[in-house]
């Protein structure tokens, strides 16, 4: 694990609080330009900028000014860069400042970063013949080029949602036919199919894709993983969950949401994945919440997993510090996160009227969904806490080739977390662990066309462990 342990002066700036000099100077950046401008005392203060006129920023001294103030902040930019790990948090004003910073940084370093070589991930598994095989046969897994202008988490994730928000091209890569799912309590999940023009009886490899916290079938990740199984011969169906859907949804239809776990859900789906697909190998792919999924289906099947060889991106290993360091740290993604999840619950609620579900209009963290909204469907009386903690996964039980990608660079998952994340390999043979240093969450944006990593590396992978498995008969 890459963790960061500083000695010497560096320990005893820390310990002097002298790591907070870089956002200090921000703050006296801001506060120079507006200290002559009344507005910033009356709640106004975004009209503090403009009143540098075009004839006082060609002034030579106003423009020697602004020249050495923006180089102090590039400065303080850069070392904020160069910390490993970076701070991650938008709550405090310092935790603001020192964000901002890191994008400055990141910004004045992109020369830098072109002109670096490209990475050499951080592989662990144990010294298998079948392990050797598969990473043999996964040439990109040597190397990851971190897209120049996107090594910064936040402007790597403000551009992922940009790709998300954007509207779809007038004809889409892929047909999707839905296939919904009623299960017993009256809820609705949903089975979405890549029209492919094979028999099937003739699929001979099926990709499961088990979609992100509220995704579907027509995320970025989904479709770009779909796009490079599709051309190999392999028939690509992507799980959707209860209430999820960014762009297809699939309304809630019953008081039940999904679980932080696999439930009878996921398990129904992939026995008539199997049914209609009687001979082929069924592999899984899983990006976050996903991911999660299927690490718990592989782990509580064993040798019985009719998944016969899993990639999970991007999944923590405990829900109670995720979800901690969500609401704590970063509270507008938080919130993105739990009003995804809570308006098919209020908008069932409007319609149907409910019983188990609390008050939902007052959800503001993904806490406050757990509290009032997932855990009431669910019929428990359990705390939050011990909610999150039944669902902690012990990957001993895998027995089927695991590979588990995480990045360093993940805003989402804790570093504490993260340590133990990538070391799962070490508690199971059959778990291998790809880690990057550069990255963000769900995506591996590449090059300077930003082409994700990630669903080369996946397919690599898979596709080497259906050919280990034809071997095995």
């Amino acid at each position: 694990a890459r963790k960061r342990v500083t000695t010497g002066w560096a320990a005893q700036g820390q310990e002097r609080g002298y790591h907070k000099v870089p956002a200090l100077i921000l703050f006296a950046g801001v506060a120079r330009l507006a200290v002559d401008s009344e507005s910033f005392l009356d709640n106004s203060w975004y009209t503090a900028f403009p009143v540098l006129t075009l004839d006082d920023i060609v002034d030579p001294q106003t423009a020697l000014s602004l020249g050495v103030l923006f180089l102090v902040l590039a400065v303080a930019g850069v070392i904020e860069c160069l910390r490993f790990p970076r701070v991650v948090g938008h709550r405090s004003l310092v935790g603001v400042a020192r964000t901002l910073l890191q994008v400055l940084g990141d910004f004045v370093l992109i020369p830098y970063y072109a002109l670096s070589p490209a990475e050499v991930p951080q592989l662990g598994y144990q010294a298998t013949d079948v392990n050797a095989e598969l990473v043999a046969q996964c040439p990109c897994f040597k190397s990851y080029f971190c897209t120049p202008w996107l090594r910064n988490p936040y402007a790597a994730f403000a551009w992922y949602t940009l790709l998300e928000l954007l509207p779809l091209r007038s004809r889409p890569e892929h047909k999707i036919n839905r296939q919904r799912v009623v299960m017993p309590d009256g809820g609705t999940v949903c089975l979405d199919w890549v029209e492919d023009g094979m028999k099937d009886e003739e699929v001979a490899k099926v990709l499961l894709i088990a979609s992100t916290w509220s995704g579907d079938s027509l995320t970025s990740q989904a479709r770009t993983i779909a796009g490079e199984f599709l051309p190999h011969g392999w028939r690509v169906v992507t799980f959707v969950k209860r209430g999820a859907g960014l762009r297809m949804a699939n309304p809630l239809t019953s008081e039940r949401t999904f679980s932080l776990d696999i439930d009878q859900d996921l398990i129904t789906c992939v026995d008539l994945v199997q049914a209609r697909c009687p001979r082929a190998f069924i592999a899984g792919a899983g990006v976050s919440k996903g991911a999660v999924e299927l690490r718990a289906y592989a782990a509580r099947f064993g040798a019985q997993s009719k998944i016969r060889a899993v990639v999970n991106i991007d999944a923590g290993i405990s829900w109670n510090e995720c979800i901690e360091n969500v609401d704590r740290n970063l509270p507008a993604i938080g919130k993105v996160l739990a009003d995804s999840v809570n308006a098919p619950c209020l908008e069932y609620q409007r319609k149907h009227g409910s019983e188990k579900f609390g008050d939902l209009t007052k959800v503001q963290t993904v806490v406050d969904f757990l509290r009032v909204g997932m855990i009431p469907s669910h019929g428990s009386e359990m705390g939050v806490e011990n909610f999150m903690h039944q669902y902690t996964i012990d990957p001993v039980t895998i027995a089927v080739p695991c590979l588990e990608v995480l990045t360093h660079n993940d805003m989402l998952i804790p570093q504490d977390c993260l340590d133990g994340c990538v070391n799962l390999h070490k508690m199971n043979r059959h778990v291998l662990n790809l880690t990057t240093v550069w990255g963000t969450h769900a995506m591996r944006f590449s090059g300077w066309s930003s082409k994700c990593w990630l669903p080369r590396a996946t397919f690599e992978f898979l596709e080497a462990a259906s050919k280990v498995a034809a071997r095995a008969g």
